[in-house]
């Protein structure tokens, strides 16, 4: 039986290098999971997750990684970063870099470029280049050396780091073309002219793109659209006010909707925006952005060329187009309104609302939704989805009866908001997904800023007793007050 799994994978392995990943899809979700000795458990969740499957991966090491009971061997670095990684292409971000924090990156050079994955999803580009520099001088397998290239060059391109870039893309594409990785070298052309594109080497970027598509064009779908992307964008770079450029782009946008890419969809519109000069989709992309790091890098790109007001105000598909009420997802109210609505502060729907309302792109990940409404508890692929789905069922009824016209959708996996009219949202610059203990330091510090007492608090916040001593809890592990006295009449001062 082992001598038929090795087989198994070595046959899905060789498919997956050669860019055949229907195939080796097609194979992986006929897989039982609950039948695969633990030995092959970390390969299969690597192929599984590389194939764009990360919830097979889960369920394959979730038995080992959070087992309730006692296993004879504990699990193992292999599988633990394996299993990190799954949960990062699912949304469970944090739970995933706890993971690899405690995992010896030199004993296990992988960490690194989990860790620079993780930083991705975070748009933490710059902070990964030296993670993936030590990754491809510490990793022995060829392969893996040339897929750390293609992520060390693509850190860079995000950077600005264009001949840095290109001095790398440069050997390893000759380096690819000999090993006949076929795929890889499709994403190292296309990486290639992105560098192109950024230093405006128009025909230089179109050679790149016109290679990659003969390696990638008869393949899997989001490559061949990735490779199609980048030659609409250098259309648009070459002709901004072009009708053809313009609608060309508008069509691939529409497509990248079609295949849940949603990241595509926000780079369309932020070329459109700057190469157009269309300052209201400039701010669209901006405040429907929840990422700093990503806001300060498109403002960079434009040089200040817009000023930013304070906040942003999203229009519904139906109603004024001038005038509307819209739900402020800090403050947790309806603003404008005929009538006064309004959640509790820091509260399940307020957090909620808040998450599901603050990425205009991208929809939040099941997972993602899991880790923010319930923090510190483990993601469980047989009950988290269930959890989050009966937050999300009592979120949809609280709405249909608020009558505002603000409802739930769910696209792949995910979840956002749909703007049905009246009611748009109003969206500010500063960071919407605080937790329910930070928005309520926020509030009491506003309120009370020399300090208060617990009669104080409670009118403030508006919450129970219990949960004013939890939030207390909470306030001083962080350090933020000190106890000035002691009894029924003890006061609090902020430390910060």
């Amino acid at each position: 039986m082992a001598k038929n799994w090795g087989q198994l994978i070595q046959y899905m392995e060789t498919a997956s290098q050669a860019g055949r990943g229907d195939t080796v899809r097609k194979d992986l979700k006929s897989l039982n999971t609950s039948k695969v000795p633990r030995a092959y458990r970390s390969t299969l969740a690597n192929l599984a997750r590389r194939s764009g499957l990360p919830l097979i991966g889960i369920r394959l090491l979730n038995p080992i990684i959070r087992s309730d009971k006692p296993m004879d061997e504990k699990p193992r670095a292999e599988e633990i970063s394996e299993y990190a990684v799954s949960l990062l292409n699912i949304g469970a971000v944090d739970e995933a870099q706890i993971l690899l924090e405690n995992l010896d990156s030199q004993k296990f050079p992988s960490v690194l470029l989990y860790r620079s994955f993780i930083r991705f999803s975070r748009w933490q580009y710059h902070l990964t280049l030296n993670d993936l520099a030590t990754y491809c001088h510490l990793v022995e397998d060829p392969y893996q050396v040339q897929v750390g290239k293609v992520n060390w060059a693509a850190a860079l391109v995000f950077a600005a780091e264009f001949a840095q870039a290109e001095g790398i893309l440069s050997q390893l594409r000759e380096e690819l073309k000999q090993s006949e990785k076929w795929r890889l070298l499709g994403n190292a052309l296309e990486l290639s002219a992105q560098v192109a594109l950024g230093l405006r080497q128009w025909v230089l970027a179109k050679s790149y793109l016109e290679q990659a598509r003969s390696l990638l064009g008869q393949g899997e779908g989001l490559n061949d659209f990735f490779v199609r992307k980048w030659e609409a964008l250098l259309q648009l770079h070459e002709q901004p006010q072009s009708v053809p450029a313009r609608f060309l782009v508008h069509q691939l946008k529409d497509e990248a909707k079609r295949l849940y890419h949603w990241e595509s969809v926000r780079d369309f519109d932020f070329y459109l925006a700057t190469l157009g000069g269309d300052e209201e989709l400039f701010l669209r992309v901006y405040f429907g952005t929840p990422h700093a790091i990503y806001r300060e890098h498109i403002l960079a790109k434009t040089k200040g060329r817009w000023q930013l007001p304070d906040n942003y105000r999203v229009q519904p598909i139906a109603g004024d187009c001038t005038s509307f009420p819209v739900w402020d997802l800090v403050e947790g109210k309806l603003v404008g309104g005929s009538k006064p609505r309004r959640v509790k502060p820091g509260q399940l729907f307020h957090r909620s609302l808040g998450l599901l309302g603050q990425d205009l792109y991208h929809p939040k990940p099941m997972a993602t939704l899991f880790a923010e409404l319930f923090p510190g508890e483990y993601f469980n692929p047989n009950t988290s989805p269930d959890r989050v789905y009966q937050v999300i069922r009592r979120l949809k009824a609280w709405l249909s009866r608020s009558k505002m016209g603000i409802a739930i959708g769910s696209r792949h996996g995910g979840y956002h908001l749909i703007l049905r009219g009246p009611t748009g949202l109003l969206l500010r610059n500063c960071n919407t997904t605080q937790s329910a203990e930070e928005i309520f330091c926020s509030r009491l510090k506003q309120r009370c800023p020399e300090g208060f007492n617990s009669r104080q608090a409670s009118e403030v916040l508006g919450i129970s007793r219990t949960a004013f001593q939890r939030w207390l809890d909470w306030a001083h592990r962080e350090r933020l007050l000190v106890r000035q006295s002691a009894g029924p009449h003890t006061n609090y001062k902020w430390l910060n």
